[in-house]
């Protein structure tokens, strides 16, 4: 499954498709603290991203390519570990 979570925790790994959407948004309303870790993140769906966006958590790592990266570039960071 791409979206796991781990205490505050969240990884989204692989490919994440417009259903890991919803399940990601419910997540983060529950954890307002959450960090979402991308760094096995292969591939977000538009959708995903929105949600990112939207609920602006921490996130360690960035997802490949140019879309994405600009699309999520204002979110605040973390250092991985």
């Amino acid at each position: 499954m791409p979206l796991e979570q781990d205490g505050t925790t969240l990884r989204l790994t692989g490919h994440c498709p417009v259903e890991d959407a919803e399940p990601l948004l419910d997540v983060l309303r529950a954890t307002p603290d959450a960090l979402v870790d991308l760094t096995g993140a292969a591939w977000l769906h538009t959708a995903v991203l929105q949600v990112l966006m939207v609920a602006a958590p921490a996130l360690r790592g960035r997802p490949d390519g140019p879309v994405p990266a600009a699309c999520l570039a204002g979110l605040p960071t973390t250092a991985a570990g």
